[in-house]
This record gives structure tokens, sequence and C-alpha cells, in this order.
């Protein structure tokens, strides 16, 4: 006999849409044009600070730094100020990216930077004047996002995190090799993945997005370094454990992707899967085969993205479904 069922539980009110102007960022002409403004006019406030030159002590450096960020802030508080979400958080990322600028000319007027800083080496020895900026960058982008609640302020936040952490490193270890810091670049992605999977899981999805792109970003080059594919680091040591772990890590992002409902886990999965696959066919045949192959796998993957698209995002669900049935 079967069990009655239950009755549905009351849908949630639906929330109110938010105004055109305070919504999240979308991929549309207005968009590019604040991120791309914002952008490109904080990497032309860095060219002007380091134009200005290290005269008095570096007192012309502090003050152009300190008017770049208070310009940013005081735009951003005024786009807040008249609805404009998006430019408004935007341009308080701008800010907390030129805080590096102004710690520099903090550390010129106190005479902690060096003469010759290209002299020194802060990945091999610990050097204070190079950790100061990531640290303080990470201080003040932290409450700017605490103020502001925009995800964009975050970027320079894992950014500044991820070279703190390698510039620390020489404090914990002696004369750290160049492996010692590839360890500690995949654990920091793995860190940072952690924080944006319970960013996500307090429905904080778009403080999340950049821990998950900053982390990943940091994982991959830590892998690629052991698997010996990075241009920038020859001669190094082709790791079996290193593809292997690629070609798992990809496979579970793919398969997480979807559940989750983070893009940015499926890009980074595919190149997981991709990059191992077309290592071992390359070494089990060779010359046009491997091209081909490629061309087929390519096409194989557009097939499976139009069959998730057809499915949509419910396909989890569905396989969920029979064990859910009450049993009869």
């Amino acid at each position: 006999m079967e069990s009655p069922a239950l009755p549905a539980p009351p849908a949630p009110p639906a929330l109110p849409e938010p105004p055109a102007r305070a919504r999240p960022p979308r991929f549309d002409p207005p968009n590019i044009l604040w991120y791309f403004g914002a952008i490109s006019a904080t990497v032309a406030a860095y060219a002007v600070v380091a134009g200005t030159g290290a005269a008095h002590r570096g007192l012309w450096i502090l003050l152009a730094a300190l008017a770049f960020v208070a310009g940013a802030a005081a735009l951003a508080a005024l786009a807040f100020r008249l609805g404009c979400w998006v430019p408004g958080g935007v341009l308080a990322g701008s800010a907390v990216a030129l805080t590096p600028a102004v710690v520099v000319g903090f550390e010129h007027l106190l005479g902690v930077w060096p003469k010759h800083p290209a002299s020194t080496d802060p990945f091999h020895d610990f050097e204070g004047f190079v950790f100061a900026p990531a640290a303080a960058t990470v201080a003040a982008g932290l409450a700017a996002f605490w103020l502001v609640r925009f995800g964009f302020v975050l970027l320079p936040v894992a950014v500044a995190a991820t070279l703190g952490i390698q510039f620390l490193l020489p404090a914990l270890v002696t004369h750290p090799s160049v492996g010692d810091h590839m360890v500690a670049l995949i654990v920091t992605g793995i860190a940072f993945v952690v924080v944006g999977m319970l960013l996500d899981a307090r429905r904080h999805r778009s403080a999340a997005f950049w821990w998950h792109v900053v982390g990943l970003l940091s994982l991959a080059n830590g892998l690629v370094y052991y698997v010996g594919v990075n241009p920038l680091l020859p001669g190094r040591p082709n790791a079996l454990w290193a593809w292997v772990t690629m070609l798992a890590v990809g496979a579970a992002l793919v398969v997480a992707a979807f559940p989750v409902g983070r893009a940015t886990w499926g890009a980074f999965g595919v190149a997981g899967i991709y990059a191992p696959a077309f290592h071992y066919v390359d070494d089990a045949s060779g010359s046009w085969r491997v091209p081909l192959l490629m061309v087929f796998v390519g096409v194989a993957l557009m097939f499976a993205g139009a069959l998730l698209d057809l499915a949509g995002t419910s396909w989890p669900q569905r396989l969920a479904r029979p064990a859910l049935r009450p049993r009869t």
C-alpha cells in the first residue's frame, strides 16, 4: 500500500528585482566600459606614480599615490550615492589596487625602501619592503569589501595574498627553492578554492568568484611547473604524479561544475583534462595523428556542451530522484 503523499511546502515569496543600476555585473557594453576604464586608469595611475621619481625621500610618490587613491574612493562613494552599484564597486577595487603605491611611498619616506631593489631577491630571502605592500593591500581590500560588498574588490586581495605568501615563505623556510615556492602555490590555490566554496555555501557567489579564479590559477601554475612545460622554468622533471593530479582534478572540476553552477570550474577542468590527454597521446603517436585526434576531441567537447545545455542545470536532481522515491 502506498503511503499518502505529503503536501508540497509553500513556495518562498519571490524577491523583488533590484534596480537596473544595482544588478550584478553582466557581459554587456556598459559593464565592459566600466571595468576596462577602471583597469586602464589604474594602470595609467601606476605609470604616473612611477614617473614622479624618488626625489625628496619619495614624498612625491606618496602624494601622487594618495591623490589617486582618494580620487578613486571619492568617485566610488559618489557612484554609490547615485545608485550606480557596478561603477562604484569597480572604482573601490581600483582604490584597493593602488594601495601598494601608497605603501611604497611611505617606505621611501621612512627610508625603508632600498636604494637598489633590483639587487634583492624576495623569493630567496625575506624582504619586508615587498611583503608590507601585499599585507596592506589585503587589509585594505577586506575593509573595502566589508563596506561596499562588491566582489571585484576581492581580486586585488586574492592576488596580493598569493604574492604575500610567496614573499613570506623565506621567513619560514631557509632559502626556499623554486620547488618550495611551487608547493606553496599549490597549497595556496587549494586554500583559496576552499574559501570560495565556503562563500558559495553562504550564497556569496560574487565574493567567491575571484577566490576560485586566483586559486585555480595558482594550482594550475604549480602543477605546470612539475610537469615541465613552463617556458619560464625549463628543464624541470616531467613528474607523473603532476600529470595524474592534473587529470584527476580536471575531471572532478568538470563533473562538479554543473551541480555547483561554477563555469570557472568547468573552464579549468576542461583545460586540466585536455593537457594530460594531449601529452600522452603525443607520446604514444606523434606526427599528424595528434592534431587530427585533437580535432575530434574538440568536436566531442562541443557535443558534450550541447547535451548539457539541453539537459539544463537540473540533471543532478534527476539522477537523484530514484533514490528519493518512497518505497511501496
